[in-house]
This record gives C-alpha cells, sequence and structure tokens, in this order.
C-alpha cells in the first residue's frame, strides 16, 4: 500500500514538472489569467514572461449578484508598464524574479491586497525535487522492504533458499556483510 503511495506521488510529481515547464514556455507567447470575483474578494493567477502572479484582493464592500464570476482570459505576451520600469536598488528576491506586495486603503470601504510574483522555474525546480524526493524514499522503502522479505534489495530476487548471497545479480545483502565483518573484527 505505502509503496503504491510512493510510485503515485512520485508520477503526479513528475507530471506537474512537466506541465509547469510547459507553461513556463507557454508564458513566453500567451498570456494567461484565470480571474474569480467573488462577494468579499478577488483571486487572479496570471502567468506571463516566465513568471507567475498571484494576486488576493480581499475588502469589506460586497459585490453584486450579477458582478460574481470567474472567467479565463488569454491575451498575446506583451511586456506591460510594470514590466518596463526597473527598480532603483533591487533585493537579492528581486534578483530571482520574487516579489511580495501587501496593500491596504480604508477610504470609504476597507480592502487589503497581496500579490505574489514567483518566477517558473521556481515551480519547476520544486516539482522537480519532490520528484526527486519521492523517488529516493520509494527506494529506500523498497530495499529495506525487500531485507525484511527476504528478498534481494538490488533486483528482488528470493534469497530464502541462498541468504549468503544472490544468486541472480550476486549481491550480498547488507545484514550478512555487517555480520560478516563483526565475526572477523571479533
Amino acid at each position: 500500500m505505502l509503496r503504491h503511495l510512493f510510485t503515485i506521488m512520485f508520477a503526479l510529481s513528475l507530471v506537474l514538472c512537466i506541465a509547469t515547464a510547459g507553461l513556463w514556455v507557454r508564458s513566453h507567447f500567451w498570456r494567461d489569467r484565470i480571474l474569480d470575483y467573488a462577494r468579499t474578494y478577488t483571486l487572479q493567477v496570471e502567468s506571463d514572461f516566465g513568471e507567475v502572479l498571484l494576486l488576493w484582493d480581499t475588502g469589506t464592500h460586497p459585490r453584486p449578484k450579477e458582478l460574481q464570476c470567474w472567467m479565463k482570459m488569454v491575451f498575446p505576451a506583451g511586456p506591460t508598464t510594470d514590466q518596463l520600469q526597473t527598480p532603483d536598488k533591487p533585493t537579492m528576491l528581486e534578483h530571482l524574479g520574487i516579489e511580495f506586495e501587501y496593500e491596504t486603503s480604508g477610504d470609504y470601504f476597507y480592502s487589503v491586497r497581496r500579490m505574489a510574483v514567483l518566477p517558473h522555474w521556481l515551480f519547476v525546480a520544486f516539482f522537480a525535487l519532490m520528484s526527486l524526493f519521492w523517488r529516493i524514499i520509494a527506494r529506500r522503502f523498497y530495499r529495506r522492504h525487500a531485507v525484511k522479505l527476504g528478498r534481494c534489495p538490488a533486483c528482488n530476487y528470493d534469497l530464502r533458499a541462498t541468504p549468503d548471497r544472490c544468486p541472480e545479480c550476486g549481491e550480498m545483502p547488507k545484514e550478512i556483510l555487517i555480520s560478516d565483518r563483526v565475526t572477523a573484527e571479533g
């Protein structure tokens, strides 16, 4: 059961890594935007020029029912006025393409806007590392589980008849190597 979970998590991480890399390439040709206009908040996810913009805008002023919707828009890629301006002294995070912004306004209706701009390469790297992590965990689990069941950790051959060495691949189980070392020293 646990073995299948590791395999599923590895496959899911790998698929997300490949899909994110595809979106990264697509973002240089098309700007994708998903908007969710709810009663008291706006959620926007936008992919453009190798960056993902996450915008969460909340307010105390409720929207009427006819303005509540969600939509997906696609535009040809092109620099916006924000991307044409360069900051005076970029921080280390801005050199990596990571930006965070938080602003409030409260004249008549109070609203809070949270924004994060993250590069696509960050998501690709995260999902690639997650794939690698799940693969390493699965391999360790397989090896430990194989030794407990009396199987070769390298090729999964049944070692109940020949527990000293695998007749299929020639590998010696680790417990035998450790016990031989102890008897040789003592």
